[in-house]
C-alpha cells in the first residue's frame, strides 16, 4: 500500500508560530516600522487581522488582510471594534 502523499501534514505549533513570526516581520517591513494610524516608529507596533478568511492559514493571508499599529492606536481601535461589536458576535 502506497502512502498518500496528497493530503500534507498541517503544520505543527512551532512550526506555525515561525510561519506567523516571519510573516509578521514581512508585514512590518512593507508598513515601513510606522504604525498605519498615526505614523509613530517609536512605540511597540502590532499587526491587526483586518478579515477572517476561512481554512486559509494566517500567514498566507494577502497583505490587504493587515495593518500594523502602535500600542496606542491599537488599542483606541480595538475598543472601537468592541464597543461596535453585537453581543454575542465574536
Amino acid at each position: 500500500m502506497k502512502n498518500d502523499t496528497s493530503k500534507t501534514k498541517p503544520p505543527s505549533e512551532d512550526e506555525q508560530l515561525a510561519l506567523w513570526s516571519k510573516r509578521r516581520v514581512e508585514l512590518l517591513i512593507a508598513a515601513d516600522f510606522k504604525c498605519s494610524r498615526c505614523g509613530n516608529r517609536f512605540h511597540t507596533l502590532r499587526v491587526r487581522q483586518a478579515y477572517e478568511l476561512v481554512g486559509i492559514p494566517l500567514w498566507d493571508y494577502p497583505d490587504s488582510a493587515f495593518a500594523c499599529f502602535c500600542e496606542g492606536c491599537y488599542r483606541k481601535l480595538s475598543r472601537l471594534f468592541d464597543e461596535s461589536t453585537p453581543a454575542g458576535v465574536q
